[in-house]
C-alpha cells in the first residue's frame, strides 16, 4: 500500500531513493529497480542521520538485481559498523549490519564471509529479540544460499 506512493513521490526526494529501492527490492520489483538504480544513484556528499540505514536498504537492493558496482560501496560504507544495529536517526532501527553487509558480500562473491556475516546477524538479532528481522534473513539466507 505504501509503495505506490512512495514511487510516485520519490523521484523529486533524493534523499529517499535509498529507501525507495530497497522497497522495490522486497516488492520483487526487479525491472524497475534496476531502471531506478541506473537513474538515481544515491549519494550523500556527508554522512546524515540516515547514512548507515541508507546503505543497508541499499545493500538489499544490490543483492536483488546483483549490481556489483553498488554492493562494493554498500561494503565499503557497512564494513566498520559490524556487530552494530543498522539505525536512522533516534527513530528508526533496522537490524544489525552483519545481514545487510552479507548480501553486499554475496554479490561480490565472499560467500564464506556471507555467510559468516549472516550467521553473526541471526545471533545479534535473537539476542536483540528482532523475530521479523530473523524472518527476513532467513528469507535472504535461503534466496542466497548462506
Amino acid at each position: 500500500e505504501v509503495l505506490p506512493h512512495l514511487l510516485s513521490v520519490s523521484d523529486a526526494q533524493p534523499v529517499s531513493w535509498s529507501v525507495t529501492q530497497g522497497m522495490l527490492a522486497r516488492a520483487g520489483m526487479l525491472e524497475e529497480l534496476r531502471d531506478r538504480v541506473q537513474r538515481h544513484p544515491y549519494s550523500e556528499p556527508d554522512e546524515t542521520w540516515q547514512t548507515l540505514a541508507s546503505f543497508c536498504w541499499l545493500a538489499e537492493a544490490a543483492a536483488a538485481v546483483g549490481d556489483r558496482g553498488l554492493a562494493e560501496r554498500c561494503r565499503q560504507a557497512l564494513a566498520p559498523y559490524t556487530g552494530r544495529m543498522a539505525v536512522a536517526g533516534v527513530a528508526l532501527a533496522i537490524g544489525p549490519v552483519d545481514g545487510y553487509l552479507a548480501l553486499a558480500e554475496v554479490v561480490l562473491g565472499d560467500v564464506d564471509r556471507a555467510r559468516e556475516l549472516a550467521g553473526r546477524a541471526a545471533e545479534l538479532a535473537r539476542e536483540w529479540r528482532l523475530p521479523a528481522y530473523v524472518e527476513w534473513l532467513d528469507g535472504q539466507r535461503r534466496r542466497h544460499r548462506l
